[in-house]
C-alpha cells in the first residue's frame, strides 16, 4: 500500500506541474495601460528652502518636546554625525596624496667659538645646510 500512494503521489505532482506550463494555443499577453503622468498644480510649487523643523508649523508643545528630547537622547544620531566628520577629514587628508611631495629644509647657524689648541680668541663659524 505504501509504495501505490508514492506512485499515486509522484504521477499526481507530475501532472499538477505539467499542467502549469500549458497556456493555451490563443494566449495573448496583457498590454497594460501606459501611465499618465499629471503635473503638480503649481500653487503648490515653491522655491522657499525647505525648513528643517517642520513640526513647528503644528505649534504643538508636546510634539516640540518630544522632538527635543528624541533628538537629545539619540547618541546615534552624533556617533554617525561624528563618523561622517572623521570620515571626510580622512578623505581630505588622503585627497593630498595624490600629488607627489617634494620636502626642502634649510637652516644657518652663526656662532662665536673659542676653539682649544687652534685660536686664543673666539672665532665666527658659520653653518649652512
Amino acid at each position: 500500500m505504501k509504495n501505490y500512494s508514492l506512485k499515486f503521489t509522484t504521477v499526481l505532482a507530475s501532472v499538477i506541474a505539467l499542467s502549469g506550463c500549458a497556456v493555451g494555443p490563443h494566449y495573448k499577453a496583457p498590454q497594460p495601460a501606459a501611465a499618465t503622468y499629471h503635473a503638480a498644480d503649481p500653487q503648490l510649487v515653491t522655491q522657499e528652502p525647505f525648513d528643517p523643523k517642520w513640526w513647528k508649523q503644528f505649534d504643538d508643545s508636546v510634539l516640540d518636546s518630544l522632538v527635543q528630547k528624541s533628538i537629545t537622547a539619540n547618541t546615534t544620531i552624533r556617533i554617525a554625525q561624528a563618523r561622517l566628520a572623521e570620515s571626510r577629514a580622512v578623505y581630505d587628508e588622503r585627497k593630498l596624496d595624490r600629488y607627489p611631495t617634494v620636502p626642502a629644509d634649510a637652516s644657518y647657524t652663526y656662532a662665536k667659538q673659542q676653539i682649544p689648541g687652534f685660536f686664543d680668541k673666539p672665532s665666527t663659524i658659520n653653518t649652512f645646510r
